[in-house]
């Protein structure tokens, strides 16, 4: 074999352990790469995700936290602004009929008969119809008070129009009425009158006559 043959068949083999190690050099670092860099993906991952998460807790608590406060709102109106609210309504209806209702301070019609253990009361209805009131109660104050609730036409026991009817009468917009209570065994030290509205409710005292005479 010449020597240039044997030169050259060396240098080939050489070439080939060459390309091989640089091959195994290479896929080494690509693999190393490449884990590293799926190292790093998953840190990057991690890292993304933290947040999202703390975040979308947050969110959700917000979310409950605003719920809570509307229900605590809705429990608060219907608790205290509605019976506020109907109060003023109410209130407001009874400014309408206030000083309207008068016990008529006359010895003729509002007075007490010893003789039959009656009280004779003359009630007195202003500016206001019957769109406005129902009734009213009479509150006849002796040393035991006794109140008779008159609603027109019906009937209240103890109690009588000035002409003996049972089928009560509630005066109309400037009129009067006059009724007898019975059962009343001593002169009252006052008589009160209460308005009692179309819707049944009943308000503060309209009038009250302080000096009760005896019927002559």
């Amino acid at each position: 074999m010449k020597k240039g043959d044997k030169l050259g068949r060396i240098l080939n083999n050489n070439s080939k352990r060459s390309n091989s190690r640089s091959d195994i050099v290479i896929k080494k670092n690509i693999l190393s790469m490449s884990k590293r860099s799926t190292r790093v993906s998953n840190q990057l991952s991690s890292i993304k995700l933290l947040p999202n998460s703390k975040l979308s807790q947050s969110e959700v608590v917000s979310t409950v936290l605003l719920i809570m406060i509307t229900v605590v709102a809705v429990t608060v109106i219907i608790a205290f602004v509605i019976p506020f609210v109907k109060k003023q309504l109410s209130g407001s209806d009874c400014l309408e009929v206030a000083n309207k209702l008068e016990v008529v301070n006359n010895i003729d019609y509002t007075c007490y008969d010893n003789d039959v253990r009656e009280m004779h009361v003359q009630i007195h209805v202003g500016d206001v119809g019957s769109d406005k009131i129902n009734g009213f109660l009479i509150s006849v104050g002796s040393a035991s008070s006794s109140a008779f609730r008159i609603i027109n036409n019906t009937g209240t026991t103890g109690i009588k129009m000035y002409n003996g009817n049972d089928v009560l009468e509630v005066p109309g917009k400037d009129e009067e009425r006059t009724y007898n209570i019975s059962g009343i065994t001593t002169k009252p030290s006052k008589i009160k009158i209460t308005p009692v509205l179309v819707d049944g409710r009943t308000c503060e005292s309209a009038g009250v006559l302080n000096r009760i005479e005896f019927c002559s």
